[in-house]
């Protein structure tokens, strides 16, 4: 594999999460060098993707992306801004499981990549299930008939359909996500309305020990109010990322990362995350 690498993330918060510690881990492996920018716009799906490229075409001040330096771009200038060496596409989470939502979209954003990047390798991350607390899938009555593992079986099927029809290779951080659910991980209790009504400061939060998920207080102009994220992976599920696509861009074992960041203290659970990172590249055929 290449030592030096130029990369385009075209995505959403579920790319924008690798910015936390991958350069970091990248920068602590010997003779690994990484550019990496980050095409993002909140819950963008491969739909909109398109949509927005089409506007910035008829207006070029029509801006909706914001790169890596939290900037305001547009697709076809991200696309233009380096000769990348890899491109990066993924869906929205809440659409990830629904096979019909990846199509015609995902080959028009493929026609416009090769267009403007015809030497750059096309790769598909995989994203993940949600925590089990979200009140979407939380039990197979629930509103998309999904439990978390079932959520991650279709997405996974829709991911491998992709990939298989256009011969892509594929990040497999939802694969990693998973193999840390093999233990039964503490997830968020069922984060319903009824729920978080009672959670008032300073009352206790419930914990979760899952990649995805977080509970807490955040300051506000009226005191403390209660942050629930039942989808986006938490700062140990960021650092599993971020093993994932290291070991994934430069061919290494994610065991063989010594990058423990500071303010994740429990050194166990990153060992743990990085042997989940080495055996989703491992395992994962497409």
């Amino acid at each position: 594999m290449k030592s030096s690498l130029k990369v385009l993330m075209v995505g959403n918060s579920f790319s924008l999460s690798c910015r936390t510690y991958l350069p970091d881990i990248v920068k602590s492996l010997p003779d690994c060098e990484l550019k990496l920018e980050i095409a993002y716009i909140g819950g963008c799906s491969l739909k909109r993707h398109i949509q927005e490229y089409e506007t910035s075409q008829q207006n070029p001040d029509h801006r909706p992306y914001t790169d890596i330096a939290d900037r305001p771009a547009s697709l076809p200038e991200l696309l233009k801004r380096d000769r990348w060496d890899i491109v990066s596409i993924q869906q929205a989470s809440p659409v990830s499981w629904q096979p019909a939502t990846y199509e015609p979209w995902a080959e028009q954003l493929i026609g416009l990549i090769r267009e403007t990047n015809p030497q750059a390798e096309i790769i598909v991350q995989q994203t993940w299930s949600y925590n089990a607390g979200d009140v979407r899938i939380n039990t197979l009555q629930d509103e998309w008939g999904l439990d978390q593992t079932g959520m991650f079986s279709c997405l996974d099927a829709a991911y491998r359909k992709l990939a298989r029809q256009y011969g892509f290779r594929v990040v497999p951080t939802g694969l990693a996500v998973q193999l840390t659910r093999k233990d039964s991980p503490r997830q968020l209790p069922r984060m319903d309305e009824e729920m978080k009504k009672s959670l008032v400061y300073p009352a206790a939060l419930p914990e979760t020990e899952d990649a995805a998920g977080t509970c807490r207080y955040k300051d506000s102009d009226n005191g403390k109010v209660l942050c629930v994220d039942t989808i986006h992976l938490n700062r140990y599920g960021q650092y599993l990322q971020g093993c994932v696509w290291a070991g994934f861009l430069f061919g290494i074992s994610p065991e063989a990362i010594t990058f423990d960041p500071a303010e994740l203290t429990d050194k166990a659970r990153l060992a743990k995350y990085r042997a989940a990172a080495a055996q989703a590249l491992r395992e994962y055929r497409s």
